[in-house]
C-alpha cells in the first residue's frame, strides 16, 4: 500500500508534469511556425498528455512506477527520427498547374505550366515573377543552360526559346501539332524533345530547325529524357519505355 509520501511524490511529479506541458506549449508553437520543425516538440506534448492522464488514471500507484513509466516515454521521444522538410515557395503568383522546372544554380530557376505560364526566380524561390509568353498553350517542359538560353516545350507542339533569360519568348517552329512533355539542352545549340505518339525531335543549332526522329521504334507516349553529352542520351515513357541512343 503506497505511504503518504509516496502519494506527496506523485501530486510533485504530476505537477511538475503539468508545469513543463504549459511552458512548452509556446514553444512547440513557436518551433513549429518559425523554425518549421517542432515534431520532436509536438511529440513530446503527446508524451506528456499520455503521462498525465496515466497518473491520473493510476493515483495509488508508485512514484517509482511513474517515472519509470515516463522515462521510457522520453526514451521513445529521443530515438524518434525527424524528416527532412519541405519549404513552401511564397507568393505563388498563379494558379495554375506547374508541370516542369529548370535551375541553373541555388538561386536562378523557371517554372513552366498550364494556359503559357512561366515563372522566374533569381532568389532561390523567394519570390517568383510571370514573364510573359506569346501562347496559350499548356507548357509541360523548361530548359535552361545558363542564365540567358533557355527553352519551353508543350501542348500542339509548342516550343518557345529565349535568349535573354526570359525577358522576351518567341516560337519556334516544331512542325507537329502534339503534344511534347519534356525538353532538354546541354548548350545554346544541342538539344532534344520528346512527347505523346514516341515523337522525338533533335536541334543542332538551337531550335532554329528541328528534326524528327524516328529510329527508336517507339509509338507510345514519351515522357521524359536525359543526354550527358551529344550522341549519349536515354528517353523514357509509358509501359515502362526505356531507350538508349549512342549516336
Amino acid at each position: 500500500m503506497p505511504t503518504k509520501t509516496n502519494r506527496a511524490m506523485n501530486i510533485s511529479v504530476f505537477q511538475t508534469a503539468s508545469s513543463a506541458l504549459k511552458t512548452l506549449t509556446p514553444l512547440s508553437r513557436i518551433l513549429r511556425e518559425g523554425m518549421g520543425d517542432g515534431r520532436r516538440i509536438s511529440l513530446f506534448m503527446s508524451v506528456s498528455n499520455m503521462f498525465l492522464q496515466i497518473v491520473k488514471t493510476n493515483p495509488r500507484a508508485s512514484c517509482r512506477n511513474n517515472l519509470s513509466i515516463l522515462l521510457l516515454l522520453f526514451l521513445c521521444i529521443s530515438t524518434h527520427p525527424t524528416s527532412a522538410q519541405w519549404t513552401t515557395q511564397n507568393p505563388k503568383p498563379s494558379g495554375y498547374d506547374l508541370t516542369g522546372v529548370s535551375f541553373i544554380d541555388t538561386v536562378t530557376g523557371w517554372a513552366v505550366g498550364k494556359h503559357g505560364t512561366i515563372l522566374h526566380t533569381t532568389n532561390g524561390g523567394v519570390e517568383w515573377v510571370v514573364q510573359k509568353t506569346t501562347t496559350t498553350a499548356d507548357l509541360y517542359g523548361v530548359s535552361f543552360v545558363n542564365g540567358s538560353f533557355g527553352w519551353a516545350v508543350g501542348g500542339s507542339g509548342a516550343i518557345l526559346s529565349t535568349s535573354n533569360g526570359g525577358r522576351a519568348w518567341y516560337s519556334q517552329v516544331s512542325n507537329i501539332t502534339s503534344y511534347l512533355n519534356a525538353v532538354q539542352f546541354l548548350d545554346s545549340l544541342n538539344g532534344w524533345a520528346v512527347g505523346v505518339s514516341g515523337k522525338v525531335l533533335k536541334t543542332t543549332n538551337g531550335g532554329i530547325s528541328w528534326q524528327s526522329i524516328t529510329n527508336h521504334n517507339v509509338t507510345l507516349e514519351l515522357t521524359a529524357l536525359s543526354f550527358t553529352q551529344p550522341n549519349y542520351g536515354f528517353i523514357v515513357g509509358r509501359g515502362g519505355t526505356i531507350k538508349k541512343t549512342t549516336d
